[in-house]
């Protein structure tokens, strides 16, 4: 009897915790298109000396150049 009173009390916790987020979402929303962007850094291991650089631009469709 006790396992069955277990049983049930996690099965409410497990329904209370689900995430239902995606059923309250309205189907016809569709997602903000993506922005460009252009990003970049040097570093070094001390002041003065860069012997790491990266950049790249992404033209917001998904393609991305860069350097490394």
């Amino acid at each position: 009897m006790a396992y069955d009173k277990l049983l049930l009390l996690l099965a409410a916790i497990a329904l209370v915790s689900a995430d239902v987020s995606h059923i309250l979402e309205d189907p016809s929303t569709e997602p903000p298109p993506p922005l460009p962007y252009s990003f970049s850094y040097t570093a070094g291991r001390y002041p003065g000396h860069a012997d790491r650089q990266h950049s790249e631009v992404s033209d917001g469709s998904g393609v991305v150049k860069g350097t490394f």
